[in-house]
């Protein structure tokens, strides 16, 4: 158990420093014509005014129409193409070490943690994906990776040092887990789904249209107004503008800082309301991706979690959703048929709503009636099966509390079997005694029958009854 623990203290912290990493430290410096640029993998920390706010997308998207020869180009272009792969292994190594936290809580707490096969496939896959992302980063990018600056090169900062921390943690953890064979149970446990789970399909399919139209409101614009030519906009990106399309609301809000003052305004607050829906979004993914994989693991007639986290993981998610839908509307005043022309902005300003908002109350309604489908159903299926409970035969299991719970259901088979040799056996075989047996002994155990011993026959073959019942014919 003290690996369970030293495992569970190794992941948490390399989940930690992967997440500061990403979202709050410095990966690379470098220098262009005396301009110095500082950027952490998803946006800037520290550029010159004329890239304010400028990620490497967006230096990118600036630069190369300029000159595609130009050392801002270049360098920018090969960050682009080593952060979205990194990003991308970091995203899916992030989802792994929470599957890999959820497993290894619910193992210490002695609850169901789904397939142990899948739980050693996980402990091996994590640093797998950690190496491939910050390897890939390191090499695409060639970043300087020894104390000295050059001034002309990329140059690695502290986040990437805290990238590979995070790796030699995954590297440790897995060892700690893998050595402890932290994915088996030290106890027989006979726990099977034995009724129908084909009625979650249902609730998983509506899941997914959901997760489509919430798609659809980050393809679709969300809001517009009409400043010197009308602009469209998501939570997150310049859909359409004069000079701009597709680009990123930091990156736009830099660029117009220069030319209009009152465009700055409406875009600066743009951004840091994109920043809280972010993070209000984030926390949805968490919890669905959780309901996906609890889902799935019904469907495959595995329990993973408690009922209180099943019941608990779409109502998080869908509140996270609601959360991040009221406060952008509320913060960037989206409103249906509002006035949206930047002239007759006085003191505030009013955003026109597009498509991509409807699209986003859509997605939250039918997230509302797929939460109560599932919830429907699993409530039903949670009464009406035995699948919350398991029956754990080893000798040292029967020690434990006798208070039941919803999960853990203990039964000693011996004082079992000494209650059931006491009742009839009509229905299952025929109760026969020693002396009349042709044969003298027990089919299970291969001991003979003592002159006033009872047993039991079923199908042709004879039993002690203690040995019937926990033979489990």
């Amino acid at each position: 158990m003290l690996l369970h623990f030293i495992s569970l203290f190794l992941l948490s912290t390399c989940l930690i420093l992967t997440l500061y990493s990403l979202l709050g430290s410095p990966w690379t410096s470098f220098e262009v014509n005396s301009l110095e640029f500082t950027h952490n993998l998803l946006f800037s920390l520290n550029s010159p005014d004329l890239y304010k706010y400028a990620d490497y997308q967006c230096l990118k998207e600036i630069s190369c129409p300029l000159s595609k020869d130009s050392d801002l180009c270049k360098i920018s272009s090969k960050l682009v193409t080593a952060k979205k792969i990194c990003l991308t292994f970091e995203i899916i190594s992030i989802f792994t070490m929470i599957m890999l936290l959820e497993r290894l809580i619910l193992k210490i707490v002695n609850k169901p943690y789904g397939s142990p096969n899948f739980f050693l496939f996980l402990m091996w896959v994590l640093p797998i994906l950690k190496s491939v992302g910050i390897t890939s980063f390191i090499i695409i990018s060639n970043v300087n990776m020894t104390q000295n600056s050059k001034s002309d090169e990329i140059n690695s900062k502290y986040g990437i040092y805290l990238s590979l921390t995070s790796l030699a943690l995954s590297i440790a953890s897995a060892v700690c887990m893998i050595i402890g064979k932290v994915h088996k149970s030290k106890h027989v446990i006979k726990f099977k789904i034995i009724t129908s789970t084909g009625r979650f399909v249902n609730p998983l399919l509506m899941l997914i249209v959901t997760e489509v139209l919430f798609i659809l409101s980050k393809v679709y614009p969300t809001a517009s107004f009409n400043g010197f030519s009308e602009i469209t906009i998501n939570i997150y990106y310049v859909n359409k503008m004069s000079n701009y399309n597709n680009f990123s609301i930091p990156c736009v809000t830099g660029q117009e800082c220069l030319v209009s003052q009152d465009e700055c305004d409406i875009f600066h607050s743009l951004d840091s309301v994109g920043d809280i829906v972010f993070y209000l979004e984030a926390i949805g993914y968490l919890f669905v991706f959780l309901w996906l994989e609890a889902s799935l693991n019904l469907l495959f007639k595995l329990r993973l979690g408690t009922n209180f986290l099943n019941y608990m993981y779409p109502l998080a998610y869908l509140v996270s959703l609601l959360a991040s839908l009221i406060y952008y509307a509320v913060k960037s005043k989206v409103s249906y048929g509002a006035q949206c022309n930047i002239e007759d902005f006085n003191n505030d300003y009013v955003l026109c709503a597009e498509i991509g908002t409807t699209f986003y109350i859509i997605s939250i309604v039918f997230a509302t009636l797929t939460m109560i489908t599932y919830q429907l159903m699993y409530a039903i299926f949670a009464v009406g099966s035995n699948a919350d409970k398991k029956v754990i035969t080893d000798i040292s299991d029967f020690k434990m509390s006798k208070n039941n719970n919803d999960e853990i259901h203990v039964q000693n088979i011996e004082k079992v079997a000494e209650k059931t040799s006491n009742e009839p056996k009509s229905i299952i075989g025929v109760l026969t005694t020693g002396p009349s047996m042709k044969n003298k002994f027990c089919e299970a155990c291969k001991k003979d029958f003592k002159p006033s011993e009872t047993g039991i026959t079923d199908k042709g073959k004879k039993y002690h009854y203690k040995c019937y019942v926990i033979s489990d014919n």
